[in-house]
């Protein structure tokens, strides 16, 4: 999963939240939590690795809602 953050202030620190979850039913799939130091910057892109997902076929439409804190 990639995330791309623009426009963020380079003074600040910041902590990402980012919960996948089951469109289905909505139970919580996946969550990871990122640190992010201040530095300069405009835009930080930030990649969540995700080994095992379920994914989307045919015969089991399977779909993630991605939130982020």
């Amino acid at each position: 999963v990639d995330i791309e953050l623009a426009h963020v202030d380079e003074s600040q620190s910041y902590e990402v939240v980012a919960t996948a979850r089951a469109v289905s039913d909505g139970r919580e799939a996946r969550r990871w939590t990122r640190h992010l130091p201040a530095k300069a910057r405009q835009s930080e892109t930030i990649t969540l690795p995700w080994p095992d997902p379920v994914l989307w076929d045919l015969g089991s439409p399977h779909l993630y809602d991605l939130e982020l804190e």
